[in-house]
């Protein structure tokens, strides 16, 4: 289907965020120079075909327009004690920031908590990228991917990123991160998604 135009951001320079709001919209107004971001869209695919585009990071280098590169590091840890299951993972990226900075790039260790369709809630699914020893910008980078089933071929997708930079300098690193998820990441999300649901219904 046509790509519908990504909903306006919200930027967490708005007021402070309902009690119902994401912990990052919180967040983003308690921690120094963090900021959130949150998204909400449908794609035409079963809820198991974006799930699988975020769960295994060896294949972003595939549709994520800044993804350098992916791997999965050791082995997969399994749930316990309420804990979902995880894996660490190095995700490669490079950008122009369009600022001062130039062209900017990192690998990034990630702790990826998956929770998949059918484990815990029906017709959901969850995977958490954490950068919890941060990156050469910031402190903190966090990605929280939601996946709601709304029946066959049609799943709904939230996105909440948290970032909290190492210095006021490189805020410019969050507003081009924030303009390419926004006006790249997520068209790029829904074509990939679109056409790896056609491809599974042509092999069915």
């Amino acid at each position: 289907g046509a790509a519908a135009a990504a909903p306006a951001p919200e930027a967490s320079g708005a007021p402070p965020a309902a009690a119902t709001g994401h912990e990052f919209q919180h967040l983003a107004h308690s921690l120094k120079l963090a900021r959130s971001l949150s998204q909400t869209f449908d794609v035409e695919a079963d809820l198991e075909v974006p799930y699988k585009m975020i769960a295994d990071v060896e294949t972003y280098p595939l549709w994520m327009p800044w993804c350098t590169s992916g791997r999965v590091v050791g082995k997969p840890v399994g749930k316990s004690g309420g804990e979902p299951e995880h894996f660490d993972s190095l995700v490669g990226f490079g950008f122009e920031t369009g600022t001062f900075l130039g062209t900017v790039g990192d690998t990034v260790s990630y702790r990826v908590s998956v929770r998949p369709p059918g484990s815990e809630a029906p017709g959901g699914a969850s995977v958490r990228a954490d950068a919890v020893n941060g990156f050469t910008y910031g402190k903190r980078l966090v990605y929280d991917w939601r996946f709601t089933s709304l029946g066959p071929n049609a799943t709904r997708v939230e996105l909440d990123m948290l970032f909290q930079a190492h210095n006021v300098l490189y805020m410019p690193i969050w507003d081009s991160m924030q303009n390419m998820v926004v006006n790249n990441m997520l068209s790029a999300f829904r074509s990939r998604a679109e056409e790896l649901q056609r491809s599974r219904l042509k092999r069915a």
